[in-house]
């Protein structure tokens, strides 16, 4: 008799915890829903600023997709690797940013063609693709043979995407 009592509070307790674990889910969905709601009204108000005051002041499409929609649609990855960096996920930080870069460079790329041509122009080609591949082969070493980003490192790419910003003007 006691082994059963014992038997049932085992699968009482056991069912309470996958009620509570269910709950914390639905909870954890909630608060992604709400966040990816408030991503996307934030960067709908953010970029059309943005980009409303860059053509008042007579910036080229070229500019304002290369900066200022660049910086706006990567502060989710920024803020999102600078959390996970602050709570010692350092290979979820550098996962989201690979991740998304081989997003954008595919799946928005790919998804965007379908709905028209894609032109290039000679400028991306011959400047923009050749500054990512260098800043691709610059990352390589860290990656490659340190398996780490040390803080010099962070300082040396961001002086590095500065330069190129600068080189746009």
């Amino acid at each position: 008799m006691g082994s059963e009592v014992a038997l049932n509070f085992e699968i009482k307790e056991q069912s309470e915890d996958l009620s509570q674990k269910k709950n914390q889910v639905f909870l954890h969905l909630f608060f992604i829903t709400i966040g990816l709601a408030a991503l996307i009204a934030g960067g709908n108000l953010s970029l059309e600023g943005a980009t409303s005051i860059a053509r008042l002041l007579g910036v080229s499409e070229r500019v304002i997709g290369l900066t200022i929609i660049a910086i706006g649609t990567s502060l989710p990855e920024l803020v999102t690797s600078l959390i996970a960096v602050y709570r010692k996920y350092e290979e979820i930080a550098l996962s989201n940013i690979l991740g998304s870069n081989i997003f954008n460079s595919l799946g928005v790329i790919g998804a965007a063609s379908l709905f028209g041509d894609l032109h290039v122009s000679t400028k991306i080609v011959s400047y923009d693709y050749f500054y990512m591949l260098g800043v691709l082969v610059l990352l390589f070493p860290f990656m490659f043979f340190l398996k780490k980003i040390p803080r010099l490192g962070g300082a040396f790419f961001i002086l590095v995407w500065l330069y190129y910003n600068f080189s746009l003007i």
